[in-house]
């Protein structure tokens, strides 16, 4: 009996973890709501006009990076997460479960944001799970998870809640307000980073109600993380990625992290990949400049081009200012 109680068991755990490989918006779980739950979340026609929306803004984003995007709308499905991966003639795929946009207190907008982190592991850029020395196939060219949830918030949210017109700041969450202000100046601009920040806290409130902590953390020290980061890291990721004023039209990149992305050094630490997931090594690689900018750099002073003081990182500068260091 204990023999065949193990079998089960193991069957069971190795069909979780196919259902629910990496790439997903939650760690492996078995929590399930079906179809026939009663409604807590979205409704199907709810679910449809996220989808809907998320499709039209990045259909054509994939197909101008020679890509294909395939939303699997798994309603019926009760698995409560989402998935990124391959289809079998090389489509960009994120699979939609159903479980997940019924469970309690998620809103349409907070669901979007589920959608633009799986998008995101598609075009997400650096780092991606090959810079770690994760190498299989399925995944390697793929964002990882903290660098998803930064792409949802620094590039996805501020295309989908841009399609709406918001023309009064009572439809806004006060306290997300209040964070957006300090970096925003323009009405849109605060009201989509308000948007995004209010949907990110739902988020976090619905990780929290069901986190379990089920992945191994064996990342050394200082170094990046590529699992699930927890809840309050999630949160802080997504509130540096709505606050980062970086071109939402400038195009993350694999192999190079500071493209289309705020980098500490270059721009406000608040808006930067926060280092419970981001290790200290990739924001050193970040702030110091390469062999060939630094040489760039160099010879562009012993040619009059530029003064030694602006080749200096803007961290710099301001240090030395603050020391009382003049001309700098």
């Amino acid at each position: 009996m204990k023999t065949l109680f193990a079998t089960i068991l193991l069957v069971a755990i190795f069909g979780y973890q196919n259902a629910q490989a990496e790439n997903s918006i939650l760690p492996i779980n078995l929590i399930r709501i079906p179809i026939s739950h009663k409604r807590e979340g979205l409704n199907k026609q709810q679910y449809d006009e996220v989808l809907n929306r998320i499709y039209k803004i990045y259909q054509p984003i994939f197909a101008d990076q020679g890509k294909i995007l395939l939303i699997q709308r798994s309603w019926d499905n009760d698995l409560v997460n989402a998935q990124a991966y391959f289809g079998p003639n090389g489509e960009s795929v994120i699979d939609m479960f159903g479980g997940l946009a019924r469970i309690r207190g998620l809103t349409p907008d907070a669901y979007a944001l589920v959608a633009c982190h799986e998008i995101g592991h598609h075009i997400g850029g650096s780092p991606v799970f090959g810079d770690l020395g994760l190498n299989h196939a399925n995944y390697k060219d793929m964002s990882i998870e903290g660098q998803s949830d930064y792409f949802a918030t620094a590039k996805c949210a501020k295309r989908y809640f841009a399609e709406e017109e918001i023309t009064d700041f009572k439809q806004l969450d006060v306290a997300s307000i209040a964070i957006c202000s300090t970096v925003y100046k323009q009405f849109k601009s605060i009201a989509i980073c308000a948007r995004t920040v209010s949907a990110s806290y739902k988020l976090q409130m619905l990780f929290e109600s069901m986190y379990l902590p089920l992945e191994p953390v064996l990342t050394p020290l200082g170094e990046t993380s590529y699992t699930h980061p927890e809840p309050a890291c999630r949160l802080n990721t997504a509130i540096a990625g709505a606050l980062c004023e970086r071109d939402i039209n400038e195009t993350p990149v694999i192999g190079d992290s500071k493209q289309g992305y705020c980098i500490v050094g270059r721009d406000k630490i608040i808006a930067s990949r926060p280092y419970c997931w981001y290790g200290v090594t990739d924001i050193a690689k970040n702030f110091i400049p390469t062999e060939q900018e630094l040489r760039q750099k160099l010879a562009d002073v012993l040619s009059g081009k530029k003064d030694f003081k602006d080749i200096l990182p803007k961290a710099i500068r301001s240090l030395l200012r603050r020391l009382g260091v003049k001309g700098v």
